[in-house]
């Protein structure tokens, strides 16, 4: 966009035909007063900066002479005076009391406004400009098309984009200056001058974001959602209760109950949490709630599939390993001058406590690995959840972690300011909700709760709370929608 600017400032000013007319002369006397060769096209802001001083006066005395310097100058000068680096800024020094003169404050709200037109490459204005730029390169010999091509009749571009001729003639433009020669040499000094300074001339500009997370509370089908989730963590709770004792426990070795007991009332905290709190059914949010009900998930069906003895034993001592990490980290930052070191001693002594009464912490090992030994795409496999690991795991990981494919969709948006290259800048919107998470986190709950009564020989209940609760959600969501 920045070498195509100037003929798009000219476009705005003097019009579509006389700006073709006033871009197509100033290209062709500033070959003329060129004496290297091969000699640049000058249909580029970045082919006027190998002009020397003495060709700049000869340019502008032929300009003046055909009554285009003033014109030329004024219709540029937008960028010109706030640009003075531009290759092109020595036509605005002849105007020195023009330039003088000159609003700074309107030349860059012109300036925005054909940088915006001119960053869509399929606008009006921007279709001038590059075939313009065409016909600079045509008439300097740097293109060389055969008869029988759009290029043919260059003026229909003035009837685009209402003509078959003047489409067709716009693509082929557009095809043409895809890869200019400054593209496959690198980026041109004139470019990277714009860009960066594009940050001196204006700041960032925010877009105002309304909120799209969520909705107000008398909304009927976020009140009726609402409800069933209220529901739902009643008739889980109840219905798990129930389960449990059905199940036979071995309290002669009772740790496998243990573990698969936590494991199952973790999940049944995150889908109640998630059923009743719009704010978990955001994109991000219920997506990392997801992953960490999708990761227990696979750990509980592996412990259960493949799981020996060794294995329980090993994750309990996993997890009080890293506690007994923690505890000696904090105890290394210990500082007795500290106002909350009382507070931090009692700490820790109650950690070593809740530690010893389990395994003795002087003889606990840390593991900084997997407790399992394996990843958890292993476990997946292992277990028969590999649909949900390729599905779910994989997908939420990146939410969770704060992944670019993640956090470029969810907080980052294009910069409002046309001259900063259409850079991203924060975002901190709600993002959408996504009813999805919510029916997600109760059908991994009910994996989860099969594989756990499996375990136990627990039969399914008559009127099973997550069917039931899917089937209202889905019902509201189906009325809702309708």
């Amino acid at each position: 966009m920045p070498e195509y600017l100037w003929l798009g400032l000219l476009a705005d000013r003097l019009g579509e035909r006389e700006s073709a007319v006033a871009g197509s002369t100033l290209a062709h006397i500033s070959r003329d007063h060129e004496p290297q060769s091969p000699k640049p096209a000058f249909a580029l802001t970045s082919d006027y900066s190998c002009l020397t001083s003495g060709a700049h006066s000869q340019i502008m005395s032929d300009l003046e002479k055909r009554g285009l310097l003033r014109r030329v100058s004024e219709a540029l000068c937008p960028l010109l005076a706030l640009y003075t680096d531009c290759p092109l800024a020595f036509l605005l020094k002849h105007e020195s009391a023009y330039a003088r003169a000159v609003d700074l404050d309107t030349a860059l709200a012109t300036l925005k406004r054909v940088s915006l037109d001119m960053l869509d490459r399929r606008g009006r204005l921007a279709m001038i400009a590059q075939t313009t730029a065409v016909h600079i390169r045509l008439a300097a010999g740097e293109l060389r098309i055969p008869k029988g091509t759009p290029f043919d009749n260059l003026d229909a571009i003035f009837d685009y984009p209402d003509t078959e001729d003047s489409t067709a003639l716009a693509s082929l433009v557009r095809a043409t200056l895809t890869v200019p020669t400054q593209v496959l040499q690198g980026e041109s000094p004139w470019c990277s001058y714009f860009w960066r300074h594009g940050y001196d001339v204006s700041v960032c500009e925010f877009h105002e974001e309304p909120d799209v997370g969520p909705p107000a509370e008398d909304d009927t089908l976020i009140t009726d959602l609402l409800r069933v989730g209220s529901d739902f963590r009643l008739a889980v709770v109840k219905e798990v209760t129930a389960d449990w004792t059905r199940a036979r426990i071995d309290l002669s070795a009772p740790l496998k109950s243990e573990v698969l007991g936590a494991l199952l009332a973790r999940q049944v905290r995150f889908a109640t949490a998630v059923a009743g709190s719009p704010d978990l059914w955001a994109v991000d949010v219920g997506r990392i709630v997801l992953r960490c009900m999708v990761d227990t998930h696979i750990t509980l069906a592996w412990l259960i599939r493949q799981g020996t003895n060794e294995s329980y034993n090993a994750f309990v001592e996993y997890g009080l390993g890293q506690e007994k990490l923690l505890l000696e980290h904090l105890r290394s930052r210990l500082d007795e001058t500290d106002l909350f070191t009382a507070q931090l001693k009692e700490r820790i002594h109650g950690m070593k406590q809740w530690i010893d009464a389990q395994l003795m912490t002087e003889l606990l090992p840390v593991n900084v690995g997997a407790w399992s030994g394996k990843n958890t795409r292993d476990m997946a496999e292992e277990a028969g959840c590999k649909d949900i690991y390729d599905l779910s795991y994989s997908p939420h990981s990146a939410v969770l972690h704060g992944a670019w494919n993640a956090i470029a969709r969810t907080n980052l948006r294009f910069c409002a300011n046309p001259l900063h290259r259409l850079h991203r800048v924060p975002s901190f919107r709600e993002p959408p909700l996504l009813l999805e998470s919510m029916i997600q986190a109760v059908e991994v709950l009910r994996s989860t709760l099969t594989e756990w009564r499996a375990a136990f020989d627990v039969p399914l209940p008559d009127d099973p709370a997550c069917g039931n609760f899917l089937k209202q959600a889905l019902g509201r969501c189906s009325e809702g929608q309708g």
